[in-house]
């Protein structure tokens, strides 16, 4: 009796059907987990073995009664839940790992291989693309530790994507793709549109596919021969060592990779080294041997793996930590010293602006990646100026209740002065000029609350004829009607007549706001001279996001950006409105 069962197990486990991918025989059965969401779970199918997993699981059980596929797939998970082990700190403001159907807890069920499908939440919820890896590659880490092997599903389509979520999917695919390579089991292809939402055939809601998406995934699962790589594992073992861990003190910008694979009942037939994560600077002597030298080092912390296949198609790979520290010789030091007259104020050195005189210090980052430390001494020089005054109203910041715009900078905590307003653009042409691309003088000042924005200007300026543009960073540019002639202690008021912006006849402008007042129109949010859908969309952006504070999709300057910023939007875009200039 006990011969007949054996024979009959054996009967079990070699059978074959048409149809079937796996084909290899080693006498004994797997466990798989699945690490997923509502896909995996089995929404979208009609039963629950119409799902993809319960299609696997039969084909499993088909192969061989014993074995078995555990189902973690939680829907609503995002890759914090469940790729990330338990004991894990995530940032703020995203989930903790949970222990019950995470990474750690699928490594007490002893699996021999382990799935992931984490198809579209992440993206969904804003998830950056570089925090989708760092939570794979933290599950990788473990099973890699304990040489199980990963099959790795790309991003699904899905429905009532924002672009930017929408390229995220795009991207995380391509990653997929990429980086597990003959692991990964691409859901996207065939099952998406053109553009990236689900196919009419497989629709079943905007996020998850129906009974024949589900069979879709499960063909393309059973394809990938996950059993016979498992048999071919057990039948040939392939090991890989990629070295210790090791910390470099900079200058040393190199490192020789010294590599081990051994394979039984097989020869190696590809060696890859590849990064994981870390700076961008670096250069492998040849990624295609086990002895590697990677140089261009610079300071952070770098993760190499060794990728390694042999003839059997096994498949092993190993991490190596490279730490590169500076120490106090790899920092450097550096002095500037500009004189300046006061019509160059902002000066803007390394991204920040500076008002007055003075020594300033500012720590930047050098080729190494190491500190390095910047002096910028300013002294004002002995330039012959002039001051003359330009007066407009931003049309969004106008208060109406006290004739006067708001001061948003200092509303906003910007700037300490309850006076200002906002930062502008001075532009002064000549009209020899008018054909370059740059103006003739250029220059950033304040405006204040009443509309006066001081400039002081070269004194060769003086008595010249001249156009003047006004920018600001969310309303169209404007341009005197005429040449003014620049005189010292002289204003020209933007504000107190249509007469005074130029006009191409096309459209209106400047806009009334009040009894003989006029302002900059407010909307131009990308800057590209036009108001229209295309600066509403940016609004409506920020807006989902919630951003508060000094934006420029905030027209009103109240700090939120919402349903009041695109209204104005709204009414100038009717207006089809364009810049206009000489």
């Amino acid at each position: 009796m006990k011969t007949i069962l054996l024979f009959f197990a054996l009967f079990i486990v070699i059978q074959a059907h048409a149809g079937d991918s796996d084909v290899v025989n080693c006498n004994r059965s797997w466990k798989i987990v699945v690490l997923g969401s509502s896909s995996a779970y089995g929404t979208g199918a009609s039963t629950s073995d119409s799902s993809y997993v319960s299609k696997y699981r039969a084909y499993l059980k088909r192969k061989n009664p014993l074995n078995n596929i555990i189902n973690y797939g939680i829907p609503g998970y995002r890759t914090y839940h469940n790729l990330r082990p338990t004991g894990y700190v995530p940032p703020a403001d995203r989930p903790y790992p949970n222990t019950e159907f995470n990474i750690t807890n699928a490594l007490l069920e002893n699996p021999d291989a382990i799935i992931i499908n984490m198809p579209s939440n992440d993206a969904a919820n804003n998830y950056t693309l570089a925090e989708q890896q760092a939570n794979f590659e933290a599950t990788m880490r473990i099973a890699d530790s304990l040489k199980i092997p990963v099959w790795v599903t790309t991003s699904q389509p899905r429905f009532y994507m924002t672009t930017e979520q929408m390229t995220n999917l795009r991207d995380f695919r391509s990653w997929v793709l990429t980086r597990f390579a003959n692991k990964a089991v691409d859901f996207w292809d065939g099952i998406a549109n053109e553009d990236g939402t689900i196919k009419s055939e497989y629709y079943y809601d905007y996020v998850h596919v129906n009974n024949a998406g589900h069979e879709e995934f499960f063909n393309r699962l059973k394809k990938e021969c996950i059993l016979d790589t498992l048999a071919n594992r057990y039948l040939g073992k392939l090991t890989v060592n990629a070295g210790n861990d090791v910390t470099l003190n900079l200058p040393t910008t190199s490192y020789n990779l010294l590599g081990v694979a051994t394979s039984t009942n097989a020869t190696i037939s590809s060696v890859t080294w590849s990064q994981i994560s870390g700076p961008t600077s670096y250069v492998f002597s040849n990624a295609s041997s086990l002895s590697s030298q990677v140089t261009n080092l610079i300071k952070g912390i770098y993760q190499f793996q060794l990728l390694v296949s042999d003839s059997k198609n096994n498949i092993a790979r190993d991490t190596i930590s490279i730490v590169v520290a500076c120490n106090t010789s790899s920092i450097t030091y550096s002095t500037s010293n500009v004189s300046v007259c006061s019509y160059d104020f902002p000066y803007n050195w390394n991204g920040t602006n500076y008002n007055a005189v003075g020594t300033y210090n500012k720590t930047l980052t050098n080729s190494l990646g190491c500190d390095s430390i910047a002096t910028l001494n300013i002294s004002l020089a002995s330039c012959q100026v002039f001051t003359f005054t330009v007066k407009a109203i931003l049309e969004g910041y106008y208060n109406r209740s006290t004739s006067q715009m708001n001061p948003v900078l200092y509303n906003l905590n910007q700037i300490t002065d309850s006076n200002i307003v906002d930062y502008i653009r001075i532009d002064i042409w000549h009209s020899d000029d008018l054909l370059e691309y740059s103006p003739t003088f250029s220059l950033n000042t304040l405006i204040n609350k009443n509309g006066i924005a001081t400039v002081s200007l070269p004194s060769n300026f003086s008595g010249g004829y001249y156009y003047i543009s006004i920018k600001h960073k969310n309303s169209l540019e404007t341009w005197s009607a005429n040449t003014v002639r620049l005189l010292p202690g002289s204003t020209y008021d933007f504000s107190s007549s249509l007469s005074k912006a130029y006009s191409n006849s096309n459209n209106v402008p400047m806009k009334y706001i009040s009894s003989g007042k006029y302002a900059l129109f407010s909307g131009d949010v990308n800057q590209d001279g036009t108001i229209n859908s295309n600066d509403l969309q940016q609004i409506e952006n920020s807006s989902k996001l919630l951003e508060y504070g000094y934006f420029k999709t905030d027209l009103n300057g109240d700090g939120a950006i919402d349903i009041f910023d695109m209204q104005i939007v709204d009414n100038n875009k009717t207006l089809f409105l364009n810049k206009a200039r000489p």
